[in-house]
């Protein structure tokens, strides 16, 4: 008798187990297409650049060495000006902006980057009334390059205005 009590509780172990399997699969299977419908309807909006978040932005995170104009200190931190609207144009100059350590290690969101920096390119460099095919900064290329730990700073500006010079002579 015990060996078939025994007998039936491992039938019904292996049943109970069998249907637990089923409905985990089921469950994660049904989360999954939650999570994939939830992510969908909350698909990220466009990015649109809010020139007020940018100049708070530039005010809270970059003022303090690049001075309300951009204009820097003139020993350690560069003005912006100088060749900043040609390195907005190329992508190793927009990566630089983007992952100098002041804004790749800032608090602010990919979004809050991307509005401080578009702040410094439309607002402070006036790219967009210099150049018409001026690219705004969106939060996938931010989101792209912060992560880029840059190494020597002054080297990286260095290498990509010798690019910009050269492209600039070559014409």
């Amino acid at each position: 008798m015990n060996y078939v009590k025994m007998r039936l509780t491992k039938l019904a172990q292996s049943k109970f187990l069998a249907a637990l399997r089923v409905l985990c699969c089921v469950g994660i299977s049904a989360l999954g297409i939650i999570m994939f419908v939830s992510s969908v309807s909350m698909a990220a909006e466009p990015y649109v650049y809010n020139q007020d978040a940018g100049r708070v932005n530039y005010m809270l995170q970059c003022q303090g060495c690049h001075k309300a104009n951009g204009e820097g200190d003139g020993v350690g931190v560069p003005s912006m000006s100088e060749h900043g609207l040609a390195m907005l144009s190329i992508e190793q100059g927009r990566r630089f902006f983007i992952s100098v350590p002041g804004s790749s290690l800032s608090p602010l969101s990919d979004q809050g980057l991307a509005d401080a920096l578009n702040y410094i390119a439309i607002e402070l460099l006036h790219s967009a009334k210099r150049d018409q095919t001026f690219q705004q900064f969106d939060t996938s290329e931010v989101a792209r390059h912060r992560g880029y730990k840059m190494k020597d700073v002054a080297g990286e500006r260095e290498h990509i205005v010798k690019q910009i010079e050269q492209q600039t002579s070559a014409h």
